[in-house]
């Protein structure tokens, strides 16, 4: 895993955890919720697994928020999540 994303895994898993505590629940309660062990969901708040898309999209729902939230912020963590630029077309 390279900086970049390491740098990326954990705002993803510091988003979590503030959407958990601001939601006043422990990590035992989200992980139940969402189908996962509280070590996996704890391993994914520190940033040392990767939430996929399916549980990013499960968080977003439940947290009743878009997925982008999760990465607030991740241009300035990371270039390899930039928005793509989209070419100009030639006449």
């Amino acid at each position: 895993m390279t900086k970049k994303a390491q740098a990326v895994d954990q705002l993803v898993g510091a988003h979590i955890v503030q959407f958990r505590r601001t939601a006043g629940l422990n990590s035992a309660e989200l992980a139940s919720h969402l189908g996962l062990s509280p070590a996996a969901l704890r391993s994914i708040e520190a940033g040392q697994m990767r939430a996929g898309t399916l549980l990013l999209s499960d968080l977003a729902d439940f947290f009743e928020t878009s997925v982008v939230a999760f990465f607030d912020d991740a241009d300035n963590q990371a270039d390899d999540f930039r928005t793509p630029q989209v070419p100009h077309r030639l006449h």
